[in-house]
């Protein structure tokens, strides 16, 4: 008995050596809609100031989408899968809608991934930047 017994445990610590653990990254999208537009404007959180947000560029222009799902399937291309979904009104009562994002990841750089971002007054992000990289 006492044989089987350690047989056991032994095969569980060796299947517990060799676990990994998951690695997620997490991202607050802040939606929220133009006034006379159909068009929404999306803001990046990766736990930064709220003057540090980030906003998705493309070819140097700011990236605007003709609905959520519109920006969640941009996202989904890029690793990117909805852990919550909140709303909450600004100061105006305009409805703001947050999706919460997690990433799979195995190394801080993949975090931005597929992503062009910069805040209105910086110059696009690059990995690597100073300051920029702490999530």
């Amino acid at each position: 008995m006492k044989r089987i017994l350690i047989i056991c445990l032994m095969a569980v610590a060796a299947t517990g050596a060799f676990a990994q653990s998951e690695q997620y990254a997490y991202c607050v999208a802040q939606c929220f809609g133009k006034a006379f537009s159909t068009k929404y404007t999306i803001t990046l959180d990766f736990s930064e100031k709220a003057s540090k947000r980030k906003q998705i560029y493309e070819d140097g222009k700011k990236k605007q989408f003709d609905s959520n799902g519109a920006f969640l399937n941009y996202m989904g291309r890029r690793g990117w899968d909805v852990a919550a979904v909140y709303t909450d009104r600004d100061f105006k009562q305009q409805l703001i809608i947050y999706f919460v994002l997690k990433k799979k990841i195995s190394d801080e750089k993949q975090v931005m991934e597929g992503l062009s971002l910069q805040t209105d007054t910086d110059e696009p992000w690059k990995p690597g930047k100073t300051g920029d990289d702490v999530y």
